[in-house]
């Protein structure tokens, strides 16, 4: 099985010492996408100095000679031993830049957002445009929004996601709907909640300067898990047309609001996760956003669709080189233990 190699400043961790226990995540969520996280350990004095082990070093994940991840170097902590690091994926970038025009005011046209985040020196690239039009009516913006949240409202009304590339493109995509993974029965059994669940979607929004209430269901959902309301407040994008209303309320139904969450993550090894052609998987090459099939769970899917397996995509992998087993999060996940609940992260002001 191939596994990782780090590059850091331009630098091969290995040409400055032996680097053990590294850890990458890749993520896929509402809140944007692509490597998130790698952490790693070396023997090192801990008084050692170099250029590549300082913060802000760019972090290259390298399988081969290939760029799989990106991400910037945080301060190194002292362990027993020597020293441990992590880098953050660049798309977290986006949570630190403010979405304003080449002129410093305020936008929500995400386009504009992007190209001058980038001005002001986030590490992305815009290969395609994603939004041309604003997100709130005449750019009428009374305060000011971050990347992350903005990109996170356009995809909510896309029905898409938001990620950033191993190459550092900002991209907009819709979820994978084949399956990259084949899970063999008897793997996997996770429980299910009815946390963020929802049947039907009441949205307040502005018309015309008339507040005005419209919906949008799942009926197969409701008639199964039970119907429940949720209401969706749009007034602050001022006046807006009825098809941005149905696009963004379609747009959450189809990014998973009117489906049961899981309450666990899951353990895989090659055997278990195969290729569509039945070979064992490269735990290396599985990634956020992929989309899993696992066999001969029907408790959950034959309910709506009458089939014999259950399609989930992958929302985080947490991957240790060379280990012969990962860990899958799925995308709709709603953890039981503290540390699942304090990691959740808000919308926004944007209605998302």
């Amino acid at each position: 099985m191939s596994g990782f190699n780090l590059r850091s400043g331009g630098y091969w961790l290995g040409s400055i010492g032996f680097t053990d226990a590294l850890t990458t995540r890749f993520a896929w969520s509402q809140e944007g996408g692509g490597f998130h996280e790698a952490s790693w350990e070396m023997d090192l004095p801990l008084d050692f100095d170099h250029p590549a082990l300082q913060r802000g070093a760019l972090v290259e994940v390298m399988d081969g000679g290939l760029v799989v991840g990106q991400g910037h170097l945080s301060e190194p902590g002292r362990i027993e031993s020597g020293k441990s690091f992590t880098a953050q994926g660049i798309y977290r970038e986006a949570e630190h830049y403010l979405c304003f025009t080449g002129g410093g005011a305020s936008t929500t046209i995400l386009d504009t957002a992007i190209t001058s985040a980038i001005s002001y020196g986030a590490p992305f690239t815009l290969p395609t445009s994603i939004a041309t039009s604003p997100m709130i009516t005449a750019d009428a913006v009374q305060g000011l929004n971050h990347l992350d949240v903005l990109a996170t409202s356009v995809a909510v009304e896309q029905g898409k996601r938001w990620f950033v590339d191993a190459d550092g493109g900002f991209r907009m995509v819709a979820n994978d709907t084949a399956p990259t993974w084949q899970m063999t029965p008897g793997t996997a059994y996770p429980g299910v909640a009815d946390d963020d669940y929802a049947t039907h979607l009441f949205a307040r929004y502005n018309a015309a300067g008339t507040l005005t209430t419209r919906s949008k269901e799942d009926v197969a959902a409701s008639q199964h898990w039970g119907y429940r309301q949720f209401p969706v407040d749009l007034t602050p994008l001022g006046a807006i047309s009825t098809t941005r209303v149905d696009n963004r309320l379609a747009g959450m139904l189809a990014r998973g609001k009117a489906r049961l969450s899981f309450t666990e993550r899951i353990e895989v090894g090659p055997a278990q996760l195969l290729t569509a052609g039945g070979r064992p998987a490269d735990l290396s090459m599985i990634r956020g956003g992929q989309v899993v099939r696992v066999h001969g769970l029907d408790s959950y899917s034959q309910w709506l669709n009458g089939l014999p397996y259950l399609d989930f995509v992958i929302g985080e992998c947490e991957w240790i080189n060379g280990s012969d087993s990962i860990w899958l999060t799925p995308e709709q996940f709603s953890g039981r233990s503290l540390a699942d609940r304090l990691t959740v992260r808000g919308s926004g002001n944007l209605t998302a």
